[in-house]
């Protein structure tokens, strides 16, 4: 399994209620760039659970796709009660990661293995979902009817209305 090292993006990106920290904003005891979690050894326990997929998957993800080096951080999101598929959600950690050539490299991992990709600008902003080639046309059907997706010129990929899809879930 790799180690975090210095990446500390998931004290950033991910929700602690326990911490009654949001998605997206710095946790009060993270110190960025180097020394990391202040209080590691007596951490939450969520914190101590939690890992990105950059960790626990060696075979998607590069090793130089560390969240702290490609500005992106994945993590899977089982099915839920939305209706909606289980899916990998995209933190940027910089706006506009995930559109770069890098992210797009990145996030073509996850399409060619038939996943949904959700995007989450830092700056909380909807972002984009994105659907593998000509998979789960029903989804999409259904989102654009229901107002809750709203196409782009690219025929796979799709804004999504505010509130469909929370960064904390």
């Amino acid at each position: 399994m790799r180690d975090c090292e210095t990446c500390s993006a998931c004290c950033k990106v991910t929700r602690v209620r326990e911490l009654d920290k949001p998605a997206g904003k710095w946790c009060q005891h993270c110190e960025p760039g180097g020394r990391g979690c202040t209080i590691y050894e007596t951490r939450f326990e969520v914190c101590k659970t939690y890992k990105c997929f950059w960790l626990t998957d060696t075979t998607v993800l590069p090793n130089d796709a560390r969240p702290d080096r490609s500005k992106i951080m994945f993590d899977l999101q089982p099915p839920g009660d939305s209706g909606l598929p289980g899916f990998v959600r995209a933190f940027e950690l910089t706006i506009g990661a995930a559109q770069s050539n890098s992210g797009r490299k990145l996030v073509q991992q996850f399409l060619r293995r038939g996943k949904v990709v959700v995007t989450f600008p830092p700056n909380n902003s909807p972002g984009l979902m994105i659907f593998p080639p000509r998979q789960l046309q029903h989804v999409r059907e259904q989102g654009i009817r229901e107002g809750a997706l709203f196409p782009t010129r690219d025929p796979d990929v799709f804004r999504f209305a505010p509130g469909l899809i929370s960064p904390d879930s």
